[in-house]
Parts: structure tokens; sequence; C-alpha cells
């Protein structure tokens, strides 16, 4: 929203600079989501809630013990 709000960026800009910012997102859900084995589920799991795609509200369902290896 920060994007499309700025009124010293021109509509061109806008869509280039939105454009960038849809390709870094892109990448970091392939990276997060590459790797369907369970063991590398929390290394994946802390790729997202390191890039806040999940919060601490959403590891409520984990143990303990994932939560803290999610959240370091």
């Amino acid at each position: 929203m920060e994007i499309f709000q700025s009124e010293s960026s021109t509509p061109t800009e806008k869509f280039w600079k939105a454009s960038e910012r849809m390709e870094e997102i892109g990448s970091i859900l392939r990276a997060c989501f590459d790797d369907h084995r369970r063991s590398t589920m929390i290394h994946s799991l802390r790729l997202m809630y390191n890039h806040q795609i999940i919060t601490d509200e959403d590891l409520d369902g984990f143990s303990e013990e994932a939560q803290e290896r999610i959240t370091l």
C-alpha cells in the first residue's frame, strides 16, 4: 500500500516498484514452499516467520519446542 499511496512517485514508477516488490515476495514464497519434506519443515516455517508470512498467533497450535525452534 505504501507504494501506491506515495505522492512522490508517478503512476509508472509505482507500477515498476510494485512489480519489483511482488517479484521479491514471490522469491521468498518459492523459497519457503519449495521443499515439502518433513525434515525441512522447521526451516521452511522459520523462513515464513522471519518474513512475517506467519505470526506468533499462527504458531499457537505448535508445540513449545517447535515454536522455540521457529522463532530463534
